[in-house]
């Protein structure tokens, strides 16, 4: 499902708009402001594409395990929450490009260890999370350009 417009656009959707459709493997979002909160995202998802995710979290019951790639540039999700709840050996893109609310950077392979593409690029985060990054480079692709670190 693609839910994409060419201006930004506030959309007003029900908590659980999402919930009747079990099946959806993709769901594609760019410029689009949901306005409130989400209840429900499919857990069968294979690809998870949201710019401007404006909420700080994800739905508590969304586990995807078949999840493959994970994007979301130019949004106010919290880390640590996210990945407590995905850990999809599938997971192998992520995307948190310019992503300036993120605050505290979890171990992002250890969820999802077959990790082949990273992009932390225009992120700005405290000096003291990247000292625990732990990162698994042999065949990743990572882009940290114009990543900027303060202490």
């Amino acid at each position: 499902m693609m839910i994409v417009s060419p201006k930004p656009t506030k959309l007003q959707l029900e908590a659980n708009w999402f919930e009747k459709m079990k099946n959806m493997k993709f769901l594609i979002v760019g410029n689009v402001d949901i306005c409130k909160g989400l209840e429900y995202l499919c857990n069968g998802s294979r690809v998870l594409n949201w710019l401007e995710f404006s909420l700080s979290f994800v739905p508590s019951n969304f586990c995807p395990q078949k999840l493959v790639a994970l994007n979301m540039p130019q949004s106010q999700i919290i880390l640590d929450k996210l990945f407590k709840r995905i850990k999809s050996r599938s997971l192998t893109h992520k995307n948190f490009r310019n992503c300036q609310h993120i605050r505290k950077l979890p171990d992002l392979f250890s969820a999802s260890s077959n990790v082949k593409k990273l992009d932390l690029s225009r992120f700005m985060t405290l000096l003291d999370t990247l000292i625990g990054l732990k990162v698994r480079t042999s065949g990743v692709a990572l882009n940290f350009k114009f990543f900027q670190a303060t202490s």
